[in-house]
């Protein structure tokens, strides 16, 4: 599931290594900081200014939390850097992956762990990394 961004800033984290870094994008007419694990060729093809179609998902860290009724709607919070805090209704569930509904559409979510099937339908809070990865090429 491609989404386009609109490439802000781009940072390589040479401290780390020649593949990681982030991208300030608006993604949803919201600005948002995305976790990028690129090949240097890939680092060399994006640009500020240029939209870019591509996977975006959160890969889960911490646990997996059930929203009480009284609280059960859609958020993506900003804790700190590529780190989000989000909550939504678990459309559907495959293995280690859920979508959540949110307000534009919907969130691919890494559990990094498999979780019950029972999911579908609940409401559900967890923090991640907001990730945007190079498409596929198939």
């Amino acid at each position: 599931m491609n989404e386009e961004l609109l490439l802000h800033e781009l940072v390589r984290w040479e401290n780390y290594n020649e593949y990681e870094g982030h991208c300030l994008a608006t993604w949803h007419d919201r600005v948002a900081c995305f976790y990028l694990q690129l090949q240097p060729a890939e680092w060399a093809a994006l640009q500020p200014g240029m939209r870019w179609n591509a996977p975006v998902l959160l890969q889960r860290f911490g646990g997996v939390r059930h929203c009480p009724e009284a609280q059960q709607q859609p958020l993506l919070e900003q804790l700190s850097g590529v780190n989000y805090r989000v909550q939504g209704e678990v459309l559907s569930q495959d293995g280690e992956q859920i979508v959540l509904g949110m307000p534009w559409g919907h969130l691919l979510v890494d559990l990094d762990e498999r979780q019950p099937d029972a999911l579908i339908g609940q409401w559900v809070r967890l923090e991640g990394v907001l990730q945007a990865r190079w498409p596929d090429a198939t």
